[in-house]
């Protein structure tokens, strides 16, 4: 019951930053522009307001997801993160197969473009 209690939180904790990030970005849109009225130039490099950067909370997220879907006993299911480089995730998994034995814990790598879950090789 913890395994399954830990998991929901660090669902709702990568949806929560996941919901922050977007509407930071929008904001700060919105304010990046404003002009004080003490300067009627603004700067020449004036860029659009950077998105949050993408961290392993996502990445994880994405990752279980894909598993969700893709498992017979995902419940079952046992994960251990390792590093994340900003396009890569190292993890293991351990699952129950069809006969509901385990099927060992499996080296895995989850590939990440442009911040969505690209592959996972292993």
């Amino acid at each position: 019951m913890r395994v399954f209690n830990a998991t929901i939180l660090l669902i709702l904790f990568a949806t929560a930053a996941i919901m922050v990030g977007n509407s930071w970005t929008s904001l700060s849109g919105a304010f990046g522009s404003h002009s004080s009225g003490r300067s009627s130039h603004s700067s020449p490099a004036a860029a659009p307001a950077a998105k949050p950067s993408f961290g392993p909370g996502q990445a994880i997220y994405q990752v279980r997801l894909y598993y969700q879907a893709n498992l017979k006993d995902y419940g079952s299911a046992q994960f251990n993160w390792g590093d994340f480089t900003g396009t890569e995730l190292v993890f293991t998994l351990n699952a129950k197969n069809g006969f509901g034995g385990f099927t060992g814990a499996r080296r895995m790598v989850a590939i990440f473009e442009n911040g969505r879950l690209s592959r996972i090789a292993g």
